[in-house]
């Protein structure tokens, strides 16, 4: 009993001397646990991450290192140059045939086919009067009432009806150019001294000259440059 007694009084005695060491030694301890436990979870959670950094899009993983670029092709900036180009095709002209004073606008009086051309000089069998002559003109071929048009703009010269050539209208345009209308009906639309536009109805083809009676129904006309008769086809346009 007394020497259990001694052993404790050494113990706390012991205790006494050295407890301040013993706990340094297990604050160490407890120290170098703490950064050994620190350290090895660190470097998994490291690892982890890493092996985060992996797309889980699609069929097939690709890492980020590895990861398909896209090509993006870039947007070109008009330059000056375009604009160059676009003033450049701006001063092309078209040749389009633009009414002028200089070049008259002209269309055909009807829609028919020509039955018989201008002869100009030369002498031409006429079935009517049983002769030679020369056909200062062409004959359309209309249907009897067909509408007759105005060939060009110009003014309603004339009026008047002819013993051979029927009811006829004289128009005078510009550059010196005349048109004579023949074989018509006997009521024109318009009248002398009438303005009249390209195209303008100025009467309807009827039966009264009596120089091509014999012919189907057809419009006569004739043109005139400087009071001279020239060939219409040379003006008119072929359709």
């Amino acid at each position: 009993m007394k020497n259990k007694k001694f052993g404790l009084e050494r113990m706390l005695k012991f205790f006494e001397e050295r407890g301040f060491y013993i706990i340094l030694f297990l604050c160490i301890g407890a120290i170098g646990i703490s950064g050994y436990v620190l350290f090895f979870e660190g470097k998994n959670a490291v690892q982890l991450d890493e092996n985060s950094n992996i797309e889980e899009f699609g069929s097939k993983n690709y890492p980020i290192e590895e990861a398909p670029v896209i090509n993006e092709t870039p947007v070109e900036i008009p330059s000056n140059k375009t604009e160059e180009k676009t003033n450049k095709n701006a001063d092309i002209k078209v040749n389009n045939p633009v009414p002028t004073p200089e070049t008259p606008f002209y269309v055909r009086p009807v829609s028919g086919t020509v039955l018989k051309a201008f002869s100009g000089d030369k002498l031409t069998k006429d079935e009517t009067m049983g002769d030679w002559r020369v056909h200062k003109g062409i004959d359309f071929k209309t249907l009897d009432g067909e509408r007759v048009s105005a060939i060009a703009d110009g003014t309603v010269k004339d009026i008047y009806y002819d013993e051979m050539l029927g009811y006829c209208i004289r128009i005078a345009h510009d550059n010196g150019i005349e048109s004579l209308y023949c074989n018509l009906m006997k009521n024109a639309t318009v009248k002398k001294g009438d303005t009249v536009k390209s195209g303008d109805i100025i009467g309807g083809v009827g039966s009264s000259m009596l120089a091509e009676s014999a012919e189907s129904p057809h419009l006569h006309f004739e043109l005139l440059k400087n009071g001279k008769e020239i060939d219409p086809q040379s003006i008119l346009p072929k359709k």
